[in-house]
């Protein structure tokens, strides 16, 4: 397992002739931030609805491999130099695989285990598979 941080560095373009604000998340690793089945995806998801521009209204969200851009209408005019770039980092633990050891639907049984998504006995663990959603793992 290894200890993954992610800079997001957020970034904002004014287009005052039609009125429309862009608010513009960068980021790089978009492997996992971008993969709904690691945890640090769920986090930059909670993070991103947190630092969504509430005095416009949402027009619409790109997302592309290493941004995503949140499209907002504006009321009048805007002071383009009153929003300045920031940044903020999100971390979480990144299982060695993509298998039944590190998924939060595997529960281990005596000598098998048991996938709870396909609801079927597996005899031996995976090391990949197309189901696998990352369990909360403890940093030790």
């Amino acid at each position: 397992m290894k200890e993954m941080k992610i800079l997001v560095k957020v970034d904002w373009e004014y287009n005052k002739e039609i009125n429309e604000l862009q608010q513009i998340f960068k980021f790089e690793d978009s492997k996992y931030i971008q993969d709904p089945s690691f945890i640090i995806h769920e986090k930059f998801e909670e993070k991103l609805m947190e630092n969504i521009y509430k005095q416009a209204t949402f027009k619409d969200m790109i997302r592309n491999n290493d941004n995503i851009i949140i499209k907002y209408k504006t009321e009048g005019n805007i002071k383009s130099n009153s929003f300045k770039p920031y940044f903020y980092n999100i971390s979480s633990v990144i299982p060695d695989n993509e298998g039944c050891r590190f998924c939060r639907y595997y529960k281990r049984k005596t000598d098998y285990g048991e996938c709870g998504f396909q609801q079927k006995d597996i005899f031996y663990e995976k090391k990949s598979c197309r189901f696998f959603k990352q369990r909360k793992i403890n940093k030790s």
